[in-house]
């Protein structure tokens, strides 16, 4: 009798531990749909902010002086991050100033602007070149955001 009572208390221990019939296999198929939730998880989009490097631009003849802006992206690295800008103020694009970039001209149309950080860099230069124009001028502002 004592021997047919362990039998019975084994046998439910082993029901216990396994579970229901099936319920391995379902437990092992949560754990695939689990597995294919997290990695459809996409990454966050980068943070992109903007500081200025130096503090003025200005037209003197016979020399000009630059102000630069950096552009610095949070997030990988791994692939160019094309970045959109909003130009305004009292100064005009391709009459007061030029901008330039990490590949060269940057084209100002209707107030944007695109700059693209380069494939393994954290940041981009933005360079506002004043253009001589023989005119006496007032103060010119120019504001850039990022769109």
């Amino acid at each position: 009798m004592r021997n047919e009572s362990a039998k019975r208390e084994m046998s439910a221990k082993r029901r216990v531990r396994g579970g229901m019939p099936g319920f391995g296999t379902l437990a092992s198929e949560l754990d695939k749909l689990e597995a294919r939730v997290l990695f459809a998880v996409a990454p966050l989009p980068p943070v992109v902010s903007i500081t200025q490097v130096t503090g003025e631009a200005w037209e003197a003849a016979p020399s000009t002086h630059p102000g630069v802006l950096r552009l610095t992206r949070t997030g990988s690295t791994a692939t160019a991050l094309t970045v959109t800008l909003g130009i305004q103020g009292t100064a005009v694009a391709g009459t007061n100033y030029k901008l330039t970039g990490p590949n060269g001209n940057i084209v100002v149309f209707n107030g944007l602007a695109q700059v693209t950080i380069p494939i393994g860099a954290a940041s981009a230069d933005i360079t506002i070149v004043p253009l001589e124009d023989n005119t006496a001028n007032g103060p010119l502002t120019v504001q850039v955001i990022v769109a």
